[in-house]
């Protein structure tokens, strides 16, 4: 409640600090014995005035010890005991007493009927209702946060402030409502399946205006933080190793080109915020730098490329004009420049263009298309086939269980005879050698159509691990 802590900061101010340890010890068992007060007054179950009359009567009880103490120091910490007992009548037992006593606690829950349990004891809920209106609604109607007059406060609250609390509370209420219908159509509404979900499937990286990070992406390549880059031969995803600026050695691997789940870092800013951070800025800012480049041909790919530039990052050569990027690259550089807020020019030197460049360029994104979405159909088969293949296996040694455990009085409404029937037909069919042979078959196959990168030449970049969140460190207060 708002009084407590107004009660223990009156408290410490009367009862004084420091002196002899007899005099401490007197404060320590004063403050005690007026806490103790403080909650007895909070439970009794009576008028308030009952209330009244209790502190008066602990007040007159440590005016007698007040008056046969005869040490100086001592009276002076009693002193201020009694003073805060004038305090607490005066302040807090005269109109406010029923917003903290028992008796008008109960009161509030039956005007409101609502169980006494569930009526609030903090003032919390008041406290952020009145910083909302004043920094995020009233502050737009302030000249020079000036005072509102009251007729433009009215206005506000009426036309503006309340129509916006209702509608996001409305809102609120609908997305809590479609989540919970989707829930239902996908099968999760278990709390845990939901956590597990939560957990797999990463966030979205989304660009929030910053001249700060902006700045410090530049520094990054000022001051070549880019260590490496590479493409995933299947899916065209670029990575970009970034060197970290306060912690020298330790490197992030980003991913600045994908589907929007795969735009990430391993930096804490990212991790913590999904904001795109300083290190994928200066990812993007780079390879838009590579594209910018004035010597551009066309009749590389990306990967000789990449091969050019990790040369040249290896090296910390600043001459670029041995690099290249090709044509079917513009998809990319397009996407970078969305996600920097920035339109990329899509310019191709006019030199050595010929049909058949452009037409076997489509060709390769076409077949590197088709390629993706073949393995991905390939994997889900496999996938599939691996859980019915174990299924089955499952579900022979489950009903084999269940025909060993079966009692007497089961016998009578089951025919046995057809579940021994099942069980024998089901154990043919998992010892048959084909099953074995397509089982061996499936694994073989999964291994072989997994998920390979293919890696610059003379680079040496590691794997981008499993994102986990980290945890912060706690901070001690002194």
């Amino acid at each position: 409640m708002a009084h407590s802590q107004c009660c223990k900061n009156e408290i410490n101010k009367q009862l004084g600090h420091d002196g002899e340890n007899k005099t401490i010890l007197l404060r320590q068992t004063l403050k005690a014995f007026l806490k103790s007060v403080l909650n007895e007054a909070r439970l009794i179950d009576g008028s308030e005035e009952i209330v009244r009359n209790y502190i008066t009567k602990k007040k007159r009880l440590l005016e007698c010890i007040y008056k046969a103490e005869s040490l100086l120091e001592n009276k002076k910490v009693l002193e201020g005991g009694l003073n805060f007992l004038s305090y607490l009548k005066k302040q807090w037992a005269g109109d406010l007493l029923s917003s903290w006593c028992l008796n008008g606690r109960m009161n509030a829950a039956k005007a409101l009927e609502i169980p006494l349990e569930k009526l609030p004891i903090m003032n919390n809920h008041l406290e952020g209702m009145n910083e909302y209106l004043k920094n995020n609604q009233l502050s737009r109607f302030q000249r020079n946060n000036r005072p509102l007059r009251a007729d433009v406060l009215y206005i506000a609250l009426v036309y503006e402030v309340i129509p916006n609390i209702l509608t996001l509370r409305n809102l609120a209420i609908n997305i809590e409502r479609e989540k919970a219908e989707r829930r239902k159509d996908l099968n999760i509404m278990d709390q845990s399946d939901r956590k597990i979900i939560i957990q797999e499937f990463s966030q979205v990286a989304y660009l929030s205006p910053s001249e700060k990070r902006d700045n410090l992406a530049r520094k990054l390549i000022d001051t070549n933080k880019i260590k490496k880059y590479e493409v995933d031969e299947l899916s065209g995803k670029i990575y970009v190793e970034v060197e970290s600026e306060t912690m020298p050695g330790l490197i992030y691997t980003t991913c600045i080109y994908g589907q929007p789940t795969d735009i990430c870092c391993q930096c804490l800013d990212f991790l913590q915020r999904g904001i795109i951070c300083k290190h994928l800025r200066a990812a993007a800012l780079y390879i838009e730098d590579l594209y910018d480049d004035n010597n551009i041909s066309d009749e590389g790919d990306i990967e000789d490329d990449i091969n050019d530039k990790s040369k040249d990052i290896e090296n910390e050569d600043n001459d670029n004009s041995n690099s290249s990027i090709s044509t079917s690259s513009n998809e990319i550089l397009t996407y970078i420049g969305h996600i920097l807020g920035s339109n990329i020019p899509i310019e191709v030197s006019q030199s050595n263009i010929s049909i058949s460049a452009s037409t076997s360029l489509i060709a390769d994104v076409n077949d590197l298309n088709d390629a993706a979405i073949y393995q991905q159909e390939i994997k889900e088969f496999l996938e599939s086939t691996t859980k019915c293949l174990q299924e089955l296996q499952n579900n022979l040694i489950f009903l084999q269980n269940l025909i060993k455990s079966k009692h007497s009085s089961t016998q009578e409404h089951f025919n046995c005879s057809d579940q021994n029937t099942l069980m024998s037909h089901l154990h043919n069919i998992v010892t048959l050698d084909d099953f074995g042979k397509a089982q061996n078959l499936v694994n073989v196959i999964n291994k072989e159509t997994g998920h390979h990168r293919s890696v610059a030449s003379n680079t040496s970049i590691i794997p981008l691990a499993k994102e986990k969140k980290q945890k912060r460190k706690p901070s001690y207060k002194s």
